[in-house]
């Protein structure tokens, strides 16, 4: 018995030594094999490698500079920054998608908030966050995407626009049969409307200069690109022209709506010019620009351009920096204080980061959205 015994408590005792070192064995490979086992591994297997290349978006860098960025892989239109300052929300045409996107944290992805019919011409953004207005080629119609809200608008509103606040919207309506119509403010909703002025033109551009005025391109009559600028006040009703009958015309507002840039064209030679509301003055800008290719800066004098890669001078695909007080540029390249790399870049749409650190633009050679840090 004594002896059976013994023989037990030796064999209990190996059992356990075994046990102890095959545990012991399994922490080492594990510890060395972690790697292997860990999420974002490289043994992973494929089933969750298809999952996350099916839900998160590859973004491109330049590897030779960080300062240049792919935002986005898809076809992207009219982007702006969200009123927090963190967020890209654009229009994916092609896919019928409102997207937003981190400006932070772009490798995480955009997603999804708003789907819309296929071929939108272009949005028009509320500076309240959730309001939309998508454009087709015979109507409009107002989303909000956080409540859920829509109006689609009746194809004789033509070119409704938010205003600075986005408390409400400008649109012409316009009868065909009569040649007749108003330039109207309301609600998004179209609960409650007040007619401006009436009109026999339905080929007004609205922009909104501030709260209180409207800036209106009217197309010359008879004329192929001569185009004229008026400024209506919504509570006065006055209309004054500022421009009359220039070729190509097209304007840009500063932040605060009291400064304008537009084109104009010189013995076949198109340069820039700031005009100032308040002294009444203008300054010419030695620059081939497009004002849609531009941007303001918050201090109310400084704008950054894109110049078109078919220009054939030294500017051509560049970014310019233009004191628009003094009539000063600068290139913004690699051989200056904005080290970045402009090849193949062809950019539009441009606008500023609210920290003006950065500048968002599309990119009209692939269609897609890319940043390119400023630094000091």
């Amino acid at each position: 018995m004594e002896k059976s015994k013994t023989f037990k408590n030796i064999l209990l005792f190996l059992c356990f030594m075994v046990a102890g070192a095959a545990v012991f064995y399994a922490g080492q490979w594990l510890l060395n094999n972690r790697s292997q086992i860990s999420i974002g591994g490289s043994s992973k297997a494929q089933i969750g490698d298809s999952l996350i290349s099916r839900f998160n978006e590859v973004i491109e860098k330049n590897p030779g500079n960080p300062d240049f960025i792919r935002l986005a892989n898809d076809e992207a239109l009219s982007p702006v920054i969200s009123s927090d300052g963190k967020n890209i929300l654009y229009l994916v045409p092609k896919k019928g998608e409102v997207r937003i996107l981190s400006i932070d944290n772009y490798a995480g992805g955009s997603r999804v908030i708003a789907k819309i019919p296929v071929g939108a011409q272009s949005v028009s953004w509320s500076k309240k966050d959730g309001g939309l207005i998508v454009h087709y080629t015979n109507y409009s119609e107002y989303i909000d995407t956080t409540t859920g809200k829509s109006k689609k608008y009746d194809s004789q509103i033509i070119n409704p626009v938010f205003s600075p606040g986005g408390d409400e919207i400008a649109y012409i309506f316009f009868n065909d049969k009569e040649s007749a119509g108003d330039i109207a403010v309301a609600d998004p909703l179209l609960k409650n409307y007040s007619n401006i002025i009436n009109t026999r033109s339905d080929q007004w551009r609205l922009v909104w200069a501030d709260e209180n005025t409207l800036s209106l391109i009217l197309k010359v009559p008879k004329s192929n690109d001569m185009h004229s600028l008026y400024l209506l006040d919504i509570n006065t009703k006055k209309l004054s022209l500022q421009l009359d009958s220039l070729e190509g015309l097209s304007i840009l507002w500063s932040q605060k709506g009291d400064k304008y840039i537009y084109p104009a064209i010189e013995n076949g030679v198109t340069h820039l010019v700031m005009a100032n509301l308040a002294s009444g003055k203008t300054r010419g800008i030695s620059a081939p620009i497009d004002v849609n290719r531009c941007a303001w800066s918050i201090d109310d004098k400084t704008i950054y351009c894109s110049i078109p890669s078919e220009f054939s001078g030294s500017w051509s695909g560049k970014f310019i920096m233009i004191d628009t007080e003094s009539g000063s540029s600068k290139t913004l390249d690699s051989t200056s204080d904005l080290t970045y790399n402009a090849n193949n870049i062809d950019a539009d749409e441009i606008i500023l980061t609210i920290l003006e650190d950065a500048l968002i633009f599309r990119n009209i050679n692939d269609g897609k959205l890319y940043k390119i840090n400023i630094r000091p």
